[in-house]
């Protein structure tokens, strides 16, 4: 990360760990079809007939302030809107895009990058532009050695665009790049259909496509502390990665982000499938307990609302992180590492065990420091130590909790106590059940 980096803002990377938890929106022409963010390029739509549906795109009941209060409901703290997805529609009043291909030439005519940013600022929320300089419109892009002239103009489109992004509405946070890779340059022609090529990765056509040193030193100059994620050129350039529709191995070090889908996509599908409660929770938990945030996705009807089901889950989640966000919000992975039964946070002087799934009758933990345990979700704990370690297990009620919660307090911060990180696994290997194992207490 930031081998290339004009500047490095260590203060803004920490900050945006501390929240942990975003909402990403992808809304644009392709909401109108209902059949997700690459209908165009899979269904190789003819780029003409394609761009009259900004006739339909009307935005009629797009609420930016509802957006970000809805984002605020379900403990969410930074937003990243699709400013402009692959089909190189963008979602404010561009100047610099071919043929003009924005919002202002659609039936809705209002710059909505405006209303985001303004509506984000306002409800306390981090604000993120999702951009794209991958635009399937030019041919360029696909044979840049082909169409060279072509090629250029879409550089230039990019880094134009990225100015207006940047010197229009006000501060900006972050700026999340999607297609902007090297290696994406010039393999449309193998591309056909989404079958990548087993040298997709490595395999570069054309080193250097977007000029992505010169880019990111604009960037950094001209808004002061925004922070990137690791799409673009040779991906040295970030601040973060961000694995897709995964959740990152475990890193403690390194900024990363997972983004992921509420429903099955990440544009609109009219009657999508929703995760369940507890399948977001896992997630977030999970990537959180890794060392990560989550950057979890909805995905706005034609109109610009959201479907009802989602608000609802939504609101579901911030209603449990209203309880127990403290053993998210602001904490750092580790410093035991995820097991089948979950993971570990910590937080100066506090360490929080989520046992997501009870595989085991107890949980282990390294007998140092003397710490006072408590049950954040309100568990019965029956704590044991023995062998070096303490041993922690609850009835079986407790298990059906969608995530206990174990906090415990010690004297110092947690990174004095566990100086170094500790392999779970390696740990459970000094399991013992010797039938003279002391209960040290019984702790509710």
């Amino acid at each position: 990360m930031n081998k290339n980096a004009t500047v490095i803002n260590r203060e803004s990377i920490e900050n945006w760990r501390d929240q942990k938890f975003g909402m990403f929106i992808h809304y644009g022409l392709y909401s109108v079809q209902g059949r997700g963010e690459w209908a165009m390029f899979i269904e190789q739509q003819d780029i003409d007939e394609y761009k009259k549906l900004a006739n339909d795109f009307t935005a009629e009941n797009f609420d930016a302030d509802k957006w970000a209060k809805i984002a605020k409901s379900a403990g969410m703290k930074y937003m990243v809107l699709t400013a402009k997805h692959h089909d190189g529609f963008s979602l404010w009043d561009s100047k610099s895009c071919m043929e003009d291909h924005t919002v202002m030439n659609s039936a809705c005519k209002r710059d909505l990058i405006k209303e985001y940013t303004t509506a984000c600022r306002e409800n306390g929320l981090m604000v993120g532009l999702y951009y794209s300089p991958l635009d399937w419109r030019f041919p360029g892009f696909f044979a840049p050695r082909l169409y060279k002239t072509n090629a250029k103009a879409l550089v230039k489109q990019t880094h134009d665009q990225i100015r207006e992004l940047l010197t229009g509405y006000g501060k900006i946070d972050l700026l999340w790049f999607d297609g902007a890779e090297d290696f994406w340059v010039a393999q449309g022609l193998r591309l056909n259909l989404l079958r990548r090529p087993e040298d997709f990765r490595t395999n570069i056509q054309v080193e250097d496509f977007w000029k992505a040193k010169d880019l990111d030193k604009f960037i950094r100059e001209t808004q002061k502390g925004i922070i990137c994620n690791d799409r673009i050129g040779d991906k040295s350039y970030g601040d973060y990665f961000a694995p897709e529709k995964k959740i990152g191995e475990y890193n403690v070090v390194d900024p990363w982000e997972t983004c992921d889908t509420l429903t099955d996509d990440w544009g609109y599908h009219p009657g999508a499938k929703i995760r369940s409660l507890r399948n977001v929770l896992n997630l977030l938990v999970k990537v959180v307990c890794n060392g990560g945030n989550l950057l979890l996705n909805v995905a706005p009807r034609p109109d610009g609302s959201f479907e009802p089901n989602e608000i609802k889950r939504l609101e579901e989640v911030g209603a449990w992180l209203e309880k127990y966000g403290e053993s998210i919000y602001g904490t750092r992975g580790g410093p035991i590492s995820c097991g089948d039964f979950g993971g570990t946070t910590h937080k100066d002087n506090n360490l929080y065990f989520h046992v997501l799934d009870w595989n085991e009758d107890e949980i282990l933990i390294p007998d140092v420091g003397s710490p006072k345990i408590t049950s954040l979700t309100g568990a019965n704990l029956t704590v044991n130590k023995e062998n070096g370690l303490i041993k922690i297990s609850v009835s079986d009620k407790d298990k059906l909790e969608m995530d206990t919660i174990i906090k415990l307090t010690y004297q110092k911060p947690v990174k004095e106590i566990f100086a170094s990180d500790i392999d779970y696994k390696e740990l459970s290997k000094k399991r013992s059940y010797s039938s003279d194992a002391i209960i040290v207490a019984d702790v509710k």
